[in-house]
């Protein structure tokens, strides 16, 4: 399928010609790249700590808001039930 984008004042727009489509569409602007490369958690005498790594594609795009959103939501859905036994 055909995708274009427009920028309009602080949007980007994509455009997807669904000629052709099955419906969902799913156009996901992370190209199914992870944006976090490692969490841990630990105990220290103040309580627990989550430590988290990003990959090196969310360190060149941290200026952006939309990738701190996917950032909390991949590392919600990777580490939650991880750790603190």
């Amino acid at each position: 399928m055909a995708t274009s984008y427009e920028i309009r004042g602080n949007n980007v727009i994509q455009h997807v010609d669904k000629t052709g489509g099955n419906c969902p569409i799913v156009a996901d602007p992370w190209l199914w790249i992870d944006l976090i490369s490692s969490a841990t958690w630990s105990y220290h005498p103040e309580g627990w700590t989550l430590m988290v790594a990003p990959t090196g594609w969310a360190r060149a795009q941290a200026g952006s808001y939309a990738v701190g959103a996917a950032d909390w939501n991949e590392l919600y859905s990777k580490y939650r039930n991880r750790g603190l036994n």
